[in-house]
């Protein structure tokens, strides 16, 4: 027993899983507390408000991460090795972002009636849209702290704020009940935001960011890794373009479905879609530790990788066909309706995950080798395709389409990598034997 004890320590010891489960348990902790934010508020709102709500969160989660300029990405690459400038970087990407916030939540509320028709009854009073540019501006900060504590190596911090900031939102939510009746969802989402990003980066610049400095102080990076302000330039701009693509296959599906299938139906997809995605995100946080780990150990890149992918099988595969299974009694804890309405597409976007596996983990690789064309393409044909998909299936079969537009798009671009890919690998490692 003690040796599997010590072997289970070592483990979890190791930096590239210490941070990687710490993140995992993030998404576990959010799960449920989302499942309880919209269990409350599926009791206390009427549907139609939970579906305006759920897109005006969408949006503004969108509008962030365009105004981001997926710099969180820039972060976890290049924090690791950026030394005595490491407070310079991170000071510049938070008011780059918080500029950029500010710019397009502004023009999204003056343009409201040409983007997004729909949401007029959200945006109703002048509280309401100073609000929205106000929070666009907040999250961007309250997200790429994430950012800075993964690239720092201290992600386990991440978790214990996002459950103070999971815990709080629940608890606004009751309390604005009769306060803000049509933006109350929103503004619960919000709110709690702001003491923990000061709390937040005051623990960053003052505890972690020091002890980090110090346990860096001697580490040289490789010569692939050194960072030249033309390539951090050019990964950034690859990096985002790619990141926004991906947002907005994300973000705008609430938009889609309340445009063709009215708000109602939103509220279905947006709980099956809630469910499902922190399986789709068990990869991407294996994959943030990649590349952070990565950045200082370039040189067991393939050892990474090799055992990432193990982790990745062994969690998300089993995970993903045990909420299939389960997906209407998952459903059910919200509301008949939920689960009758949107069981069908919570399988498919759960089944999704699996395939999901191979696109994150390629994302992954070619953001640590800054190969950024070949992200972009792969971040391009994702949305393209699932979109298109949804488009397409949408008016067909309901928001069921969505869930099969997912699948087919994650596992069409999946399969294509695997065949382009594998026998690459397969005859590197055939040469490399040969010389040895």
């Amino acid at each position: 027993m003690k040796p599997k004890v010590d072997a289970l320590l070592t483990h979890l010891r190791t930096p590239l899983f210490r941070n990687a489960y710490a993140l995992i348990l993030n998404e576990g902790l959010s799960a449920v507390s989302g499942l309880l934010y919209w269990l409350v508020a599926a009791r206390l709102y009427a549907t139609e408000v939970v579906g305006l709500n759920a897109a005006a969160i969408s949006t503004m989660a969108f509008l962030a991460a365009m105004s981001q300029l997926s710099l969180g990405g820039a972060l976890m690459r290049f924090l690791p090795i950026a030394g005595r400038r490491s407070a310079k970087l991170i000071g510049a990407v938070y008011l780059i972002s918080v500029v950029l916030g500010a710019i397009v939540g502004s023009a999204f509320v003056l343009g409201r009636s040409i983007w997004f028709p729909e949401g007029n009854a959200f945006f109703n009073t002048p509280l309401n849209q100073v609000g929205f540019v106000l929070a666009i501006m907040v999250w961007c900060v309250f997200v790429l702290q994430d950012s800075v504590m993964i690239g720092l190596r201290q992600a386990t911090f991440v978790p214990i704020e996002n459950l103070a900031h999971s815990v709080s939102r629940i608890l606004f939510l009751v309390l604005l009940l009769n306060v803000l009746p049509t933006s109350a969802m929103f503004a619960a989402w919000v709110i709690p935001v702001l003491p923990l990003v000061f709390l937040i980066n005051w623990l960053i610049f003052r505890r972690l960011l020091p002890r980090h400095l110090q346990s860096t102080s001697g580490q040289a990076a490789h010569p692939d890794q050194l960072i030249a302000p033309k390539s951090v330039a050019s990964f950034v701009a690859l990096n985002h373009l790619g990141e926004l693509l991906a947002q907005a296959a994300i973000a705008l599906l609430p938009i889609l479905v309340i445009r063709f299938a009215g708000a109602k139906e939103n509220a279905y997809f947006y709980q099956a879609w809630i469910f499902s995605f922190p399986v789709h995100m068990l990869a991407w946080n294996l994959s943030n530790s990649l590349t952070v780990e990565t950045a200082t150990n370039y040189d067991r890149l393939d050892e990474y990788v090799a055992r990432t992918l193990r982790h990745m099988l062994r969690l998300i595969v089993p995970v993903a066909l045990l909420l299939t299974l389960l997906a209407p009694l998952v459903l059910r804890l919200v509301g008949e309706a939920y689960a009758r309405e949107g069981t069908r597409c919570l399988q498919l976007l759960a089944l999704s995950a699996i395939p999901n596996i191979v696109t994150t983990l390629y994302i992954s690789v070619m953001r640590v080798q800054r190969r950024m064309g070949n992200l972009l393409l792969v971040r391009t044909a994702l949305a393209v395709s699932s979109v298109g998909l949804s488009l397409m299936l949408l008016p067909w079969l309901g928001i069921t389409g969505i869930g099969l537009a997912w699948l087919i798009a994650h596992s069409g671009v999946a399969a294509v990598i695997v065949l382009l890919v594998y026998p690459r690998r397969t005859h590197r490692l055939k040469l490399e034997t040969e010389n040895r």
